[in-house]
């Protein structure tokens, strides 16, 4: 058989969505290769941080013109410490590969841990499709989010397996990077309470320490605390629109004109993360556990970080990338499919703004929010769905009655 032949004998679907990520890698690589390495990069900053950490200069001190500030913990910086000493270029490109590699292998161990029955490829492209959309701001920049979104997808398919101690490392990478994914790892926990509740803490430790391994104890300290001062510092709440937190507090402001009070944030935060803790616990005592429920909780994990994070910004919805899987998840909700899929069409426009011009009167900035929001809906509906109505899971790890974890 030949090279066509084979390449035709895969489902239409599929080779649609290999041809969707052969143009969004050529794109991004390519347009690294030839640009500045400031251009459309936040890799810099983090380069400028790691040549802080190695010099052991403060790592939240203002940063050069031409650069942005520092908002990650220390630990990231000393990973970028050895980085710092290479020529930019390279380090931009295997930053991105390294991260691109991550997201592609967690979202395939995802889908094939979440799913009892192997999804369709028509199915399985359209997750993958709707991925390389959503995950286009975060590759092209360099952002984080994108090996965070990783470690998550990484996390919870090891948790849906049963490899404990893989599913704490992966979900505390993630922490380590930016704070807030620990409410996916809250999330699992209520899942599997016995075999996550002596290993995160205990993983969390280590990575904790490891920083204070590579630089004198002092600065490291002195920089942890210096990291929880530009984090209260950094409350954009009432900042220029354009500067603005990009959360669920967006749209109120722009269609009311009005900040939302600092109180009322947290306020929202504390109450929404209750909420979704209270919503997890009752689905799986209700329900059981079930595969299909991991894939729902990384989901809402996602959603909430996204809406409810601390310094949400239009690139951070990259983070939702794998929540395409609620458009083809067993049996969603009668109406849920209908809204999992208006909510990612408005983050897929919101990727596509570049095409409609700037106008400081009108931004696209608003419909990633509602659609989050729709999204979520979507997720706490089939999260609330009959406990009949959930596929039975079939794998080694979760094939007692309940489909709970077997010890």
């Amino acid at each position: 058989m030949s090279n066509w032949q084979r390449w035709f004998a895969i489902p239409l679907s599929t080779r649609w969505a290999i041809c969707v990520w052969i143009v969004l890698l050529l794109g991004v690589f390519g347009r690294v290769a030839v640009a500045r390495p400031t251009a459309q990069s936040v890799v810099p900053v983090y380069l400028m941080a790691g040549e802080r950490w190695w010099n052991g200069e403060p790592l939240y001190a203002p940063p050069p013109p031409g650069l942005d500030v520092y908002r990650n913990p220390p630990g990231f910086a000393a990973f970028f410490a050895p980085l710092s000493q290479l020529p930019p270029k390279p380090v931009a490109i295997l930053w991105r590969l390294i991260n691109i590699g991550l997201f592609a292998l967690g979202l395939r161990r995802f889908l094939a841990a979440v799913n009892p029955v192997s999804l369709p490829p028509r199915a399985e492209a359209m997750v993958w499709i709707v991925a390389a959309f959503l995950v286009l701001p975060a590759f092209n920049n360099g952002q984080a989010n994108l090996p965070l979104v990783a470690f998550a997808l990484l996390g919870t398919a090891a948790a849906v397996r049963g490899h404990w101690w893989q599913a704490s490392a992966w979900l505390m990478f993630a922490t380590c990077m930016k704070v807030y994914p620990i409410a996916l790892a809250g999330l699992l926990l209520l899942l599997a309470p016995r075999r996550l509740i002596g290993r995160l803490p205990l993983v969390l430790l280590v990575f904790l320490a490891a920083p204070f391994a590579c630089q004198h104890p002092g600065y490291v300290l002195e920089q942890t605390f210096e990291f929880g001062h530009a984090t209260d510092a950094d409350e954009r709440s009432d900042a220029p629109l354009e500067r603005t937190l990009k959360g669920w507090t967006y749209p109120v402001r722009v269609w009311t004109g009005a900040c939302v009070s600092e109180e009322a944030m947290h306020a929202a935060v504390l109450i929404s993360g209750l909420a979704l803790a209270g919503l997890v616990g009752f689905a799986a005592r209700r329900n059981g556990i079930s595969p299909p429920l991991f894939g729902l909780v990384l989901c809402l994990a996602l959603l909430w970080m996204a809406l409810f994070g601390p310094a949400t910004e239009m690139n951070t919805y990259s983070i939702l990338a794998p929540v395409g899987w609620l458009l083809v998840m067993p049996h969603p909700p009668r109406f849920g499919r209908l809204f999992a899929g208006i909510g990612l069409g408005l983050l897929v426009i919101a990727v596509l703004r570049g095409t409609i011009p700037n106008d400081p009167d009108y931004t696209l900035a608003s419909v990633q929010p509602i659609g989050a929001l729709l999204l979520l809906g979507a997720g706490v509906s089939a999260v609330l769905k009959t406990p009949h109505a959930v596929a039975a899971p079939t794998r080694g790890e979760y094939d007692t009655p309940t489909g709970s974890p077997r010890v």
